[in-house]
């Protein structure tokens, strides 16, 4: 919905703005799953153990 904000006016479409919010949009989640990496994948690996 924000990203349509982007979109318009008399100067078309704004790529560095839209470029801005894509990545801080992506920059909390990466942080996160490097914080956990570790359980992540203990977590998988454990699972598709038998025995």
């Amino acid at each position: 919905m924000a990203l349509a904000n982007f979109t318009g006016g008399s100067d078309g479409i704004i790529y560095n703005a839209i470029a801005l919010v894509a990545f801080l949009a992506f920059v909390p989640i990466m942080l996160l799953v490097v914080l956990i990496q570790k359980h992540l994948s203990r977590g998988l690996t454990m699972g598709a153990v038998k025995g």
